[in-house]
C-alpha cells in the first residue's frame, strides 16, 4: 500500500519525529526497504514486531502495555513518535491513519504485493490451509491474486483519517497536499526520492480499460485484454468464488 515510502518521506522531512522503523539506502527504486535489524533491536519488541510481515505473532496485550509505556516516556522526554503498524483491526486510543485502496487501485496493490513479496521468496504467509496443497505455482499465484483482492474488499477502516492510495500515486503535489491535510509536511527536497519510485512503480498501475470497467460497474473478469491481476480483481468485485482463469 506504499506505506513505507510515505513514512520514509515523512521521517526525512521531519527529523524530530521518532519511529520504530528506519530505512536502508538501496539502489532498488521500486521499494523502500526497512532496516530489519534496527526494528528487531527496538526497545519495545511488540511495537517493533507490529511493523513487520510477521505481525500476526504480536502479543496484543503486551503491545498495548508497550504503547502506554512509550506514551509515558515520551510525555517526559518531549519526543514525538510516528509508528508503522500492520495491526489495524484492534481498537486503539491512539491516532491512526489508514491507507485506503479502492476498486481502481486494487490491481496495483495485488500486483505489487505478489511481485515484491513473491511466494518464491517465502514472503507470503500461509493464510489458508489449501495453500500447501496447490503444487502448481501458476495456480497458486492466481489463488493469491484472488484472495488479496478479496481481502481488500473486506477491509474495514479503523480510522476516519485516511490517506488514499490514489493520492500517493497521483504525483508529488497530490501526495504533499494530502499529507498536509493530515498535518504532515514533506520537504520538496525529497521529491527526487519520490519521483523515481513512482516511475518504477508505474508497471503495477491498472490499465485504462480496467478502470473504465470499474466505473461502469462491469466486472467482466473473462475479458482477455486485461492482465491476470485485473481479471482476479474483477472476479472478487463480482462477488464470485475463486476459479481458475485462463
Amino acid at each position: 500500500m506504499c506505506g513505507d515510502t510515505v513514512l520514509k518521506l515523512v521521517l526525512l522531512s521531519n527529523p524530530h519525529l521518532r519511529c520504530q522503523n528506519q530505512y536502508v539506502d538501496s539502489t532498488d527504486l521500486v521499494s523502500s526497504r526497512p532496516d530489519i535489524k534496527y526494528v528487531s533491536l527496538f526497545e519495545h519488541d511488540q511495537i517493533g514486531k507490529m511493523s513487520l510481515k510477521d505481525f500476526s505473532k504480536v502479543n496484543l496485550e503486551l503491545l498495548k502495555t508497550q504503547l502506554d509505556l512509550l506514551e509515558q516516556s515520551s510525555a517526559i522526554s518531549g519526543e514525538q513518535w510516528i509508528l508503522k503498524s500492520h495491526v489495524y483491526d484492534e481498537p486503539s486510543k491512539y491516532r491512526i491513519i489508514d491507507i485506503i485502496a479502492n476498486a481502481n487501485t486494487m490491481p496495483f496493490v495485488v500486483n505489487a504485493n505478489l511481485i515484491k513479496n513473491s511466494s518464491a521468496f517465502d514472503k507470503i504467509y500461509a493464510y489458508h490451509p489449501i495453500i500447501s496443497k496447490i503444487k502448481d505455482p501458476e495456480i497458486l499465484d492466481k489463488f493469491h491474486m484472488f484472495n488479496m483482492a478479496k481481502d481488500l474488499l473486506s477491509f474495514k477502516n479503523v480510522s476516519h483519517e485516511q490517506l488514499h492510495l490514489e493520492d500517493i500515486l497521483g504525483g508529488w503535489d497530490r501526495l504533499s497536499n494530502s499529507l498536509s491535510e493530515l498535518g504532515f509536511n514533506v520537504d520538496q527536497n525529497y521529491q527526487p526520492i519520490y519521483q523515481p519510485w513512482l516511475d518504477a512503480n508505474k508497471i503495477f498501475m491498472p490499465s485504462q480499460h480496467y478502470q473504465q470497467l470499474v466505473t461502469e460497474q462491469n466486472f467482466d473478469y473473462l475479458c482477455q485484454s486485461l492482465n491476470m491481476y485485473e481479471r482476479y480483481c474483477l472476479l472478487a468485485l463480482s462477488r464470485n468464488k475463486f476459479k481458475i482463469l485462463t
